[in-house]
């Protein structure tokens, strides 16, 4: 800023301090104010964007896995060594959920933020 008034005295000096340093915590105050709902919003979005539905499609994924790999009363079933080593796997829906669920999840959320 260009002070376009000349001082020529100390009292004229000592009042532009003065405005000066008025303006200057102004500008502080609203700098401050700018990042705190900076910060929360960034909160915000991490919690409802990242980090719940993250914990979701883990959850789910968990869930499913544990479906697949129990026979209905808890227990695991017991297979054969090769039948995991072969290239064949009879389970591939068991590999592909997850990729299915992850995908699905961000074609829900790419259209909710369209309506928005």
């Amino acid at each position: 800023m260009i002070m376009k008034k000349e001082i020529r005295s100390l009292d004229a000096l000592y009042l532009e301090k003065q405005k000066l340093q008025m303006q200057m915590e102004v500008t502080q105050d609203a700098l401050l104010q700018s990042l705190d709902k900076s910060g929360h919003l960034v909160r915000d979005f991490l919690w409802s964007r990242v980090a719940i539905p993250a914990a979701v499609v883990g959850a789910t994924t968990k869930g499913v896995q544990h479906l697949f790999s129990s026979n209905g009363n808890g227990k695991s079933k017991k297979r054969p060594a090769h039948a995991e080593s072969n290239g064949k796997s009879r389970h591939w829906l068991r590999k592909a959920l997850p990729i299915a669920l992850a995908v699905a999840e961000a074609f829900i959320d790419t259209s909710e933020e369209e309506n928005d």
